[in-house]
């Protein structure tokens, strides 16, 4: 029993912050550096496959900080963008080497509590459906996970028992994102279960089974647009059918949003997204290095410009008078946009900065994926959620110092699921799946 009070603890402070660092971070850097000075060998664990090459974001990190003291930024704007990949890259580390799995699957659920109960003056004014995303969602998602997938596979229930609860899981979330104006909540539910129940086949008839990290470079950018324009077809045909629907089943605002977001050439995923394209037309201008951490959009907010003219050309529908009004008017951040992880990197530090971090993405999905396929693995709902929401916040979120805890816990409990499967089928001699 003791044993589980350090996850628990661990859990409990990932989200307490010190200077916008996370306890959990200095506690995985001091065991990093302890561990580096008391066996040098373990830079060497850093960068192995088994730990999906989670070293290389350290490399982006360097080349971020050269970009940095290239574009002359100032010391706090330094240690914010190369010191926030740092401490990503090390908490990840941390937990997958130092943590055992079913110990990280505690320390995953207990850092949503701790979120929760950190902000809970933001979440007490956030139980209306416009700003449930902002409070109760996250604590909602976890529990709805914790106690419809990860009690049911400590139990050992049947199969077909763990399926049909998997199904009544994606209803709740797609439940919730009705409900909640989390509009693609839905899609990460749908995904998750494809991912756990149907990945296996998928990529046998796709024959993909053996999916390595230059195969799952390509695919991860053409599945987004695949999974964007699709939507944009399927949202046309669900919205026409909303009259059929009492009335405050979905929220207007849910309705107006994808209405104007799917009719683009790029599909529903970048409707609404203007940074994405304002942060790949700003690297173009400087494609080696970038412009530095939280680089400041030059006069007159050109990329941001940039970026909703492009999106008119592409043909969304989009209040773009307004959001020129809120720009002239200084309603609007200073910085150049990008709202992704990925698309940071590209605008902050160039491509030297983003290479290094796209072979660890690459390996992460490649890890993954190819386990499943290979080993005959039916992954928990729980495990390809926190694999398929990993990856959404880091395509489609800021890299702010709270997403930056919990993607860190996310891709280690998926790194750490593959080390131990993998483990476990060594040591196995059954045939068939193995659900764990």
């Amino acid at each position: 029993m003791i044993s589980w009070l350090f996850p628990i603890g661990i859990g409990l402070s990932s989200y307490i912050f010190i200077a916008r660092i996370s306890i959990l971070e200095m506690v995985a850097m001091a065991w990093l550096l302890i561990s580096i000075y008391g066996r040098p060998s373990t830079i060497n664990t850093i960068f192995s496959k088994k730990n999906a090459r989670v070293g290389f974001c350290l490399i982006s990190a360097f080349f971020l900080l050269l970009s940095d003291i290239i574009n002359e930024s100032s010391f706090g704007v330094l240690i914010k963008g190369a010191g926030a990949f740092v401490l990503f890259t090390v908490g990840i580390i941390f937990l997958v080497n130092k943590i055992n799995y079913n110990k990280l699957i505690i320390i995953s659920f207990v850092s949503s509590l701790s979120s929760f109960l950190l902000n809970k003056e933001a979440s007490e004014s956030s139980i209306s459906a416009d700003n449930f995303k902002f409070g109760y969602a996250g604590i909602a998602i976890s529990f709805t996970l914790f106690a419809f997938s990860y009690i049911p596979q400590i139990l050992k229930l049947d199969k077909k028992i763990i399926n049909c609860l998997d199904i009544f899981i994606v209803f709740l979330l797609i439940g919730l994102s009705s409900w909640g104006n989390l509009r693609l909540l839905s899609l990460i539910g749908i995904l998750s279960y494809i991912v756990s129940h149907c990945y296996i086949q998928l990529s046998r008839y796709l024959q993909i089974t053996n999916l390595t990290p230059i195969i799952a470079s390509f695919c991860f950018p053409a599945v987004i647009l695949f999974i964007s324009i699709g939507l944009s077809k399927l949202f046309s045909v669900v919205l026409d059918l909303l009259i059929f629907l009492p009335p405050g089943i979905i929220s207007d605002d849910a309705v107006t949003k994808t209405r104007q977001q799917f009719n683009g050439s790029f599909g529903l995923l970048f409707g609404g997204r203007q940074e994405l394209f304002s942060s790949f037309f700003a690297w173009q201008d400087k494609w080696l290095f970038g412009w530095g951490s939280w680089a400041e959009d030059p006069p007159n907010s050109k990329y941001r410009y940039i970026g909703y003219e492009t999106m008119s050309k592409l043909g969304y529908d989009f209040d773009f008078e307004k959001e020129f009004k809120a720009v002239e008017l200084g309603f609007t951040s200073t910085f150049i946009p990008t709202h992704s992880v990925i698309l940071s990197l590209l605008a902050w530090g160039g491509i030297l900065s983003t290479v290094p971090f796209y072979i660890f993405l690459s390996n992460y999905i490649s890890q993954f994926l190819k386990i499943l396929s290979q080993k005959n693995l039916s992954a928990p709902l729980f495990i390809s959620y926190a694999f398929i929401n990993s990856l959404w916040n880091i395509t489609f979120s800021p890299f702010g110092y709270t997403n930056r805890i919990g993607v860190a816990i996310s891709c280690a409990l998926v790194i750490s699921y593959a080390k131990e499967m993998s483990t476990l089928h060594h040591q196995t001699s059954t045939t068939g799946a193995i659900d764990l």
